[in-house]
């Protein structure tokens, strides 16, 4: 994603291939790994531990908002 960032509009196609197989790459790491590990510890809990663990993994996009609200109180145009 840094090289991605880092290129000019003249590489757009450069720049799509690149998300692209960097989303696909950590899409496989993610479902070859942990969503079948909940499945093999414990399988007739597999929903309330994945929501738990989405719970926790999406924590941070609610609480950052709140922290940076706390933090500059005065600030609007960031």
């Amino acid at each position: 994603m840094f090289v991605a960032s880092q290129l000019t509009p003249e590489h757009k196609y450069l720049i799509i291939s690149l998300v692209t197989i960097g989303y696909s790459l950590t899409e496989f790491a993610v479902m070859g790994g942990y969503c079948y590990t909940m499945m093999d510890l414990a399988p007739d809990f597999v929903g309330i531990l994945q929501g738990m663990n989405k719970t926790v993994g999406l924590a941070p996009g609610f609480i950052t908002p709140l922290i940076i609200a706390v933090l500059a109180p005065h600030v609007s145009n960031l």
